[in-house]
């Protein structure tokens, strides 16, 4: 019982940390549920490039929504379960009637290595220097609305008023960009998961 409550005062202080826009914290938080959410996402969707994508976006909700935890209600890593289910069983029905889920790619900006996994922390390094070039390659008018979407949390219409342009410039600009960077991302890691599916 002790030791439940000291992790539950951990994951609430670390979620307020998160709330805050601490990005110590949402990489310490990522590097505690990534893999959790990936199994589950996984065991749903079964299919990696589509965990993965569930994975991100998750997480990209949390990092947006921690706001909206309520202990009250259950633990941290149920709260983040439940949001990555959700999140897969979407991926699942977009899937059957041929729409594609929604972009996550925003995520991959803050790819973090799960501790003690050498593997993984490879395979993220290899993806973060990927995400990094692929960043650079946007134009940037694409880049700076992702940045300011991403770093500081602004909704569209926030980004918009920053930089006195329109609601729509900014929304086609985002939309363009994470277009860009998710086929960037998706070409260079369709090839290991191929390789993983073999195997």
């Amino acid at each position: 019982m002790e030791m439940a409550a000291r992790v539950d005062r951990e994951d609430i202080a670390l979620i307020e940390a998160v709330r805050r826009g601490d990005r110590r914290a949402f990489e310490k938080l990522y590097g505690r549920f990534a893999g959790p959410v990936f199994s589950l996402a996984l065991r749903i969707t079964r299919d990696r490039l589509d965990a993965d994508d569930v994975t991100l976006e998750t997480l990209w909700q949390v990092w947006n929504g921690a706001g909206r935890y309520d202990a009250s209600r259950g633990g941290l890593a149920t709260w983040i379960l439940m949001i990555a289910r959700s999140r897969a069983l979407d991926c699942v029905r977009a899937r059957r009637s041929g729409v594609k889920p929604s972009d996550c790619a925003e995520l991959e900006l803050l790819e973090i290595a799960a501790p003690d996994d050498p593997e993984r922390d490879a395979a993220l390094g290899e993806r973060a220097a990927a995400v990094r070039r692929a960043c650079e390659a946007l134009p940037a008018e694409q880049r700076i609305v992702i940045e300011l979407a991403y770093w500081e949390g602004l909704s569209h219409s926030e980004i918009a008023a920053r930089l006195r342009q329109s609601l729509g410039t900014v929304k086609t600009r985002t939309r363009l960009g994470l277009l860009k960077l998710q086929h960037a991302l998706r070409a260079e890691l369709a090839p290991h998961a191929d390789l993983e599916r073999v195997a």
